[in-house]
């Protein structure tokens, strides 16, 4: 692993930072298309999975009570309530650590975003939640992917939450109120609900994955899968061809630096010899 905090340092000072930055963000979005395409197929064959099994009702409804925080500014998810409380709905939730100091910092915001957006609210398709990840933590980590905290999710929480996407906008309130007010307001686009896709490309892309079969559907997930790979490994050789450069230039650098020095002790040493004649 590659420390990105060196690479930034190493941009600003590289004489060819500007090259390496151009070829940085062409390597990024190439990247970026590439997961985003494997997202899309991935969401739809989740969702051709998941149709295909049996509702049979195997998570047991929470009592009513179970969907209230002890406070109540937010809704409470478990897996128990999931199903029955996001059904139909869009949801903005939040996964959270009573003990992490950033969730503490965030916790008053969501507070008053629930009670913004929630009390009298007229979007009817949209709630506001949360879920504790230390009394869920397995549920966490392992169903909803959750590796840190806060982690805020949006988006079609059916199918237990397979077509949820991370949020990575600034966490203040009027931040979220903004984004849950246009994100929430209508049904969320996801493969099981393609006429909320307002964008003709994705939805078309849905379609798209959705008439192809199984064996290709992975075949495609093996392309992009290599493709991201090779972004990667393409960077990586980049970033350690201009960090050899700048490492060359540096070390040349200080021996031209270190030459005037040692011709003036040179000098130095022979006025003494000489004043000692």
């Amino acid at each position: 692993n590659y420390d990105h905090s060196q690479h930034h340092r190493f941009l600003a000072n590289c004489p060819r930072g500007a090259q390496l930055r151009n070829m940085t963000q062409l390597t990024t979005k190439a990247r970026t298309a590439a997961a985003v395409l494997l997202v899309l197929v991935l969401c739809v064959q989740l969702a051709r999975a998941s149709t295909g099994k049996s509702s049979d009702g195997s998570r047991q409804a929470a009592d009513s009570d179970a969907t209230k925080d002890s406070t109540p500014h937010s809704i409470e998810l478990t897996p128990d309530n999931w199903e029955e409380t996001t059904q139909g709905k869009s949801v903005l939730a939040k996964f959270f650590a009573p003990w992490c100091g950033h969730c503490q910092d965030l916790a008053p915001h969501w507070t008053r975003l629930h009670d913004a957006f929630m009390n009298g609210s007229s979007n009817p398709n949209g709630i506001i939640a949360q879920v504790n990840c230390v009394d869920h933590e397995s549920w966490c980590s392992q169903d909803m992917q959750i590796t840190a905290f806060p982690t805020v999710l949006y988006g079609d929480a059916s199918q237990h939450g397979i077509f949820l996407r991370r949020y990575d906008g600034e966490k203040t309130f009027d931040a979220l109120l903004e984004f849950a007010q246009e994100k929430l307001r209508h049904a969320a686009c996801s493969p099981l609900n393609l006429q909320a896709c307002a964008d003709d490309d994705e939805r078309q892309q849905m379609e798209l994955y959705w008439s192809l079969s199984t064996a290709e559907l992975e075949r495609l997930i093996l392309e992009e899968e290599k493709r991201i790979d090779d972004q990667d490994a393409q960077f990586k050789r980049q970033y350690q061809q201009m960090q050899e450069e700048y490492n060359k230039a540096a070390r040349d650098h200080g021996l031209n630096t270190l030459k005037p020095h040692r011709d003036k002790q040179l000098l130095k040493e022979v006025m003494k010899v000489l004043r000692e004649k």
